[in-house]
């Protein structure tokens, strides 16, 4: 309200009038009901502050910014200088028992707020959102790097524990899962691994336990424990190409984890890559074509049975062994039935087999190698006309085979019966029949020699 050279209004117990013209302004502190001012002036009234417990606001000012501050309340709070002005009202950050935030002032130092807390802020603070820690298990690690170490930047913390990180420390995420945890690696009684070292050293971890990688330390890979039986063995090169002989005779040498930069001498075995060998008796199945002298062609299905004896020996140079008495074989019997006709080999194959068996053991010797037995399992001709007389033959051959026994067996029954005299048997079992007649006591004695 005004009279034409000036306004009037009125001020409250809560409130405070702040006056403005072209030379200053004017903080009107006093409640008043009816307060006069010119009309060149501008007015605005100003609430005071008010503020809820753990409820905080900026008061700054225009012309003196050191003395711009920050209150908190529960409180009421009015302006001191006309030329302040209150900021917005905020929560504090009220922190959990896992969460912290990070608080930068204005001078760039750094401070970790933990929780349980009320946060409040000093002027010209900032902060980071608020983290929860990271929950660390047991066997589980963490990297930390951090800046302000220079001797060692990267450290590797083990669970359990809760991790709160200082200011100038920050995580390493694990890109497998996506977070912050590393798992410490397992090993078992059958399960080792292999470490590299920061200074390129490998070292095999072959104890049951839950091993947390060093700084620089990674993981070459998992090595499975090797378990052999006493009849069993294989052979090792160092990394040095030296060899190494495990047998299973020797009750130390059973159950073992290869050492780094150690490897298995492998073998093909029926189209199986294989590094344990066993020194019992083993069979070698095979399938080939051969040629007789009259040019027949014909697939046998042999069987070689080998036993590898002396262990040393055949370690000493080790070769592809299960091919080269294959290929032996085939070679010696394709030598063989090339000088027979078809007619002789059906009579003779099974010995001429046989003969290979000491000429073959006297060269496999030199490795350590006894052959056994051959057999030739069957034989068969893709040329139907030479198959239908293979059959024949066969069948022929068998049927002079079984009469050959029944006569011999015939035979010799004649010889038992010649041998033996039954004749004081046959009479004391006819006396022992009483008054019979005759004719009865055969037809018993017919019935019993059955």
């Amino acid at each position: 309200m005004g009279n034409g050279f000036g306004k009037f209004t009125n001020v409250r117990e809560n409130e405070q009038l702040l006056l403005e013209n072209k030379t200053g302004r004017i903080l009107i502190d006093k409640p008043t009901s009816c307060f006069n001012y010119f009309c060149w002036t501008t007015s605005t009234k100003v609430k005071q502050l008010v503020l809820k417990n753990n409820e905080w606001a900026t008061i700054t000012n225009e012309i003196q910014p050191e003395h711009n501050r920050i209150v908190f309340g529960p409180s009421t709070y009015r302006l001191q200088s006309p030329y302040e002005k209150f900021g917005e009202v905020r929560k504090c950050w009220i922190l959990d028992y896992d969460e912290y935030i990070i608080v930068t002032s204005s001078t760039g130092m750094m401070r970790t707020v933990v929780g349980p807390v009320v946060f409040k802020p000093n002027y010209n603070e900032t902060w980071t959102n608020v983290n929860k820690s990271i929950l660390v298990n047991i066997n589980e690690y963490i990297m930390v790097w951090n800046n302000n170490d220079i001797n060692q930047p990267i450290q590797h913390i083990r669970g359990p524990t809760k991790f709160i990180p200082e200011p100038h420390q920050k995580l390493f995420t694990n890109p497998e899962t996506k977070n912050f945890i590393w798992k410490c690696i397992e090993t078992t009684d059958i399960k080792g691994c292999i470490i590299k070292k920061a200074d390129g050293t490998v070292f095999l971890i072959d104890k049951p336990q839950f091993y947390m990688l060093d700084v620089g330390e990674s993981l070459l890979g998992y090595v499975d424990k090797t378990i052999i039986n006493k009849h069993e063995f294989c052979i090792i090169k160092d990394p040095d190409g030296k060899i190494v002989i495990f047998n299973g005779n020797n009750p130390d040498n059973r159950s073992f984890f290869l050492k780094p930069f150690h490897s298995f001498v492998e073998f093909n075995i029926e189209n199986k890559t294989k590094h344990i060998l066993s020194t019992l008796p083993a069979i070698i199945p095979y399938v080939f074509v051969i040629r007789t002298l009259d040019n027949v062609s014909l697939e046998l299905d042999i069987k070689i049975t080998y036993q590898i004896f002396d262990t040393l020996l055949f370690g000493s140079n080790p070769f592809d062994f299960y091919t080269h008495i294959i290929n032996w074989f085939q070679n010696e019997l394709l030598n063989l039935f090339v000088q027979v006709n078809l007619q002789d080999f059906m009579k003779s194959y099974l010995n001429l087999a046989f003969s290979l068996i000491t000429k073959g053991s006297e060269y496999f010797a030199n490795f350590g190698i006894k052959i056994l037995d051959i057999q030739i399992i069957n034989y068969t001709c893709k040329n139907p006309v030479i198959l239908e007389f293979i059959n024949q033959y066969t069948k022929t051959q068998i049927e002079l085979n079984n009469q050959l026994e029944k006569v011999k067996k015939e035979c010799e029954i004649f010889e038992i019966k010649k041998k033996s005299n039954l004749g004081p048997f046959i009479k004391d079992f006819m006396d022992s029949l009483g008054d019979l007649s005759n004719e009865d006591k055969v037809k018993i004695w017919l019935c019993s020699s059955k």
